[in-house]
């Protein structure tokens, strides 16, 4: 992705903590150094870990702030995260954090959290997340109001139990401007493969300004 100059971000999981793993190599190769200078990164609530940070970025004439989240943010971060929603109150906001939703489409107690810290931005639409799985299920989804009546969208992505470690499953997100609609599609480029019926429904209604 480096070499390519293709812009990503990176937030960590459960086992990226020092709380789970000690020692921890997330900071060495995905702290702040990796990104700064890249055009689309924002930067970092603590820069000594890039645990929590976020990037700006514009597609289809459209702007978006997408912010990563630890594991099980604490009050001081999702503050931090509140008020980037609330400064760049003019993007589309997009939240990733490794633990939201359950594989039955109920909240985790991490999920529930984020979610009721944050549901008063009226730009926050798309919640993303892992760390919840099992053997026959990796998808979630479900579509909350925020506190003015529009929809968030929160999704779960995670196949690390089902055969070859998940044989990379991973969601792709379509978003299509022109018909108001997001399409969700679990994909393995192991494999070339896709995973019907895994969201239900697979087309999100997300107003882009579509005509």
């Amino acid at each position: 992705l480096d070499n390519a100059g293709i812009p990503y971000s990176v937030g960590p999981g459960n086992h990226d903590l020092t709380i789970f793993s000690s020692p921890t190599y997330y900071p060495k190769y995905f702290g702040v150094d990796r990104f700064t200078g890249k055009p689309w990164y924002g930067g970092a609530y603590d820069p000594a870990n890039n645990y929590d940070n976020y990037s700006l970025f514009s597609a289809s004439g459209m702007d978006f702030i997408l912010i990563n989240l630890r594991y099980n943010p604490d009050t001081a971060v999702l503050n931090w995260a509140d008020a980037l929603l609330k400064t760049y109150s003019d993007r589309r906001a997009i939240v990733v954090s490794h633990s939201i939703l359950n594989v039955n489409d109920s909240w985790t107690g991490e999920g529930s959290t984020i979610f009721n810290a944050l549901k008063d931005n009226p730009n926050l639409f798309l919640m993303l997340c892992g760390h919840m799985h099992s053997g026959s299920d990796g998808a979630a989804q479900r579509a909350d109001k925020g506190d003015d009546g529009h929809t968030i969208y929160s999704v779960l992505a995670d196949y690390q139990d089902f055969p070859n470690g998940g044989s990379g499953y991973l969601l792709k997100l379509r978003f299509v401007p022109g018909e108001d609609s997001i399409d969700l599609e679990t994909y393995s480029p192991v494999l070339d493969s896709s995973l019907s019926g895994e969201y239900d429904p697979a087309t999100l209604v997300y107003d882009m300004g579509g005509t």
